[in-house]
Formats: C-alpha cells, structure tokens, sequence
C-alpha cells in the first residue's frame, strides 16, 4: 500500500513542497474526491465525536501504573515504554509532507481508499513544541481555539490535532509538558504517551507519575493519546488495549473506539529516530480506518513505535496557516478558504499544539543556537548581519544574529 476523535494536541511542522502549485492541485483532487460524500452524507453530524470513555467514567482508565507493567508481555519486563535517539541532522528542509492516496480491504471483500498525509520531521528535540490552546495557559484557561489560531503567532508552517480533552468543560486531559513547562498532570492515568526529554530522547508508551515528574532528564515536551499502536515494530493494539480500558468496557464504547473506521492521526519515529505524524481524513462510522488498520499502515511504513492521538470531527491539518485537510465537524454551510482548498467546512475545534519550527533551534526550551562564522571561520559580534554558508551550534546561551 502506498503511502480525524475530538482533538486537543495538535501538531505543527515545517514542510518542503515543490512546486507549491502541485500541492494545492493535489489538495484540490482531495476535495473533489469527497464532494460526492459530502453530498450525500444525510447523516453527518455537526459533530463528530470520537471518544474512548463514557464522560461518566472520566479520561483514563482506573487502575494503576503497577497493573499495566505486571500485565504486560514477559518478554518487556518491568519497563512499559520505549526510547529511542532522535535525529539530530541540521539539514533543510526540517520536515517533509506527503500526501497519500492507498486503497484497504474491506471486512466484506471489497476495497475502500483513504487519503491523508505523512510528515517526516528531522531533529524533533531542536524543532518540536507542544502549544496549549490559543495562547500559553490556554489550559489552565481552558480556552478554545482552532488549530489555525494556535498555529498563528508561532508562525507553524503544518499544524496537525494531537491529544484529547473534555468535550464538556473544554479541559485538557492527560500530561501535557510544552516547552518544559509542566502544564498538567494526569497523576499516573495509563494511557499512551509521546514526549521528548532534555537530552533529545524519544519515549513512547505508558509512564508513572514519577516518570512525568522526573527532573533529571526532565520532559520537554509531552502529550497523552489513547493506544499504544507499535511498541518495537509490533502492533500492540490489543496488549494496549487491556492497558487502557476497564474490564467492563471491553465489548462496548472503548472496543468501538478501536475497531470503527474514523478520521486519524498519529505520532511516532522510525528507525533513524525521525519523527512521523500521520493524519487520515474520515467520518466516523462511513469512512476511515481502525486503529488496527492504522497500526497496520504505519508498520508497513517503516514506523517503531506509534500512538494514536484524537481524532474523528477534531483531526485537522493546517499548513501555512490555511486548511489542508477535510475535518467531519461542519457546519451545514460552506464557506470560503481562498488559500487552499477552495471550499470546506468551518471547522471549530479546541486545540493542543506540537509545533515545529521554521528553522533548527527555535524552541523556547532550547539552550541552543546557531550563531555565524566568518569566512576565516572566526565568530561574527552580536549585532553584526553577516551572510555566512557556515554555522555551528553553541551551548553559550541564545545568540539571535537573523541568520536562518
């Protein structure tokens, strides 16, 4: 094969596309491709929630850390997550975005196609950020905002949702560190986690209370999703499954959440220790995938370790601030989105950000920086503009020279 639940995290990128004309062209076909649905979709609600827990059972399951770890397969011992290296290459583009068209098998013998997008981010540690909703505080606020909003002032090139959050108090949910701040803490609920430590290291799984807190190799960045999809290569869904949910959910809402086809999105690494995004465009009970359809693409796609992030109505994908994807939360009017597609449907979503930067170093955690080298290879004052083709980092604090 080749290569959207209600969203609170949402994830920016910077992407290379070229020429920009062939993007919008392919964003277009995209459009076209769902005209005739979106016609014909009497059914399609204003919005479009996918959720893992009854809201009267609250987010997360109920047991502890220790559960998870004593249930998991022998073959991990005690240790319920896996780190890998990140990338660290300084080359541009900092990240690349493909959209895809592919084709699944259907449970009845048919075939059904999907379209989406996969990003591919260098160097996470000096380009990733996680952003609260609409401004910094946006949780302890509990703002809203689209993902469009949060990606402005940062200047996002690609915004994509991430994790989940209260559809009735607008609360964020999970752990969420941004930039090193620790916004929220779950106080060691299992479920899936994605974050980036201080010293660039990629961690994917379940965690205590006392791994989020840790201090010394403190989170920089981290969002909770709901299921682990790889852990190592392998499709965990139903070890993740057993983690995750109660027993008493496990033929009812939790087990739909798994297993209906909806829009997606996702967050993992693959072998070099590049970070991948994927989002998915769907409606949730006509047209998508499961999660075990999604674990099965990412697999094929070279992934290790993935989570599942929110998806259905809220899964949105932004790029350069316009709209680049085809969310299920509409209105039943259309409007205008010179910028990209054309038409689409107005979109409202509460939203977490991961964004990545523009440039290598521009995270507000981050203790690096490039600064500029002469031809003779001497270091340039501060103050003086000096196009130079060399530069290196520099742990001696941040030094903005306006060299990109």
């Amino acid at each position: 094969m080749v290569l959207r639940a209600c969203c609170f995290s949402c994830i920016f990128l910077t992407c290379r596309i070229k020429p920009a004309c062939v993007f919008l062209n392919s964003l277009t076909l995209l459009f076209i491709l769902h005209w005739p649905e979106a016609a014909n979709t009497e059914n399609s609600l204003y919005s479009d929630l996918l959720l893992p827990y009854p809201h009267s059972w609250g987010h997360g399951p109920r047991h502890s850390h220790r559960h998870v770890r004593d249930c998991q397969p022998v073959i991990f011992g005690n240790v319920t997550h896996e780190t890998w290296i990140s990338d660290k290459t300084t080359d541009f583009p900092v990240a690349v975005t493909n959209v895809f068209v592919s084709v699944f098998p259907t449970t009845e013998g048919g075939k059904k196609s999907v379209h989406g997008h996969m990003t591919v981010i260098n160097n996470p540690l000096h380009t990733v950020s996680v952003l609260e909703p609409g401004e910094p505080e946006g949780c302890i606020k509990r703002r809203t905002a689209t993902v469009e909003e949060t990606a402005r002032p940062r200047k996002c090139l690609v915004a994509q949702n991430g994790g989940y959050f209260d559809t009735s108090t607008n609360e964020c949910l999970g752990n969420v560190v941004s930039d090193g701040k620790l916004v929220r803490n779950s106080k060691g609920i299992q479920n899936a986690q994605f974050g980036i430590r201080k010293d660039g290291t990629l961690v994917f799984g379940y965690l205590s209370e006392d791994d989020v807190l840790d201090q010394k190799n403190p989170f920089v960045q981290l969002i909770s999703g709901v299921i682990w999809l790889l852990r190592n290569g392998t499709i965990y869904v139903n070890e993740s499954k057993k983690a995750e949910c109660e027993e008493t959910q496990e033929t009812g809402k939790f087990e739909k959440f798994i297993n209906v086809v909806s829009a997606r999105t996702a967050v993992g690494h693959n072998k070099e220790g590049k970070l991948i995004l994927f989002h998915m465009d769907g409606q949730t009970n006509e047209r998508g995938l499961s999660l075990w359809e999604v674990a099965k693409f990412l697999q094929e796609q070279g992934v290790v370790n993935a989570i599942n992030l929110d998806g259905g109505g809220s899964a949105t994908l932004v790029i350069n601030g316009s709209l680049a994807s085809y969310p299920s939360d509409h209105w039943t009017v259309w409007i205008t989105i010179t910028s990209a597609l054309g038409l689409g449907f107005l979109t409202i979503a509460i939203v977490n950000l991961i964004c990545v930067c523009r440039k290598f170093s521009c995270v507000k955690h981050d203790p690096y920086s490039y600064y500029a080298l002469n031809e003779v290879n001497n270091k340039i004052d501060n103050g003086e503009y000096y196009k130079s083709a060399f530069a290196e980092w520099t742990d001696k604090g941040s030094t903005d020279l306006g060299i990109s």
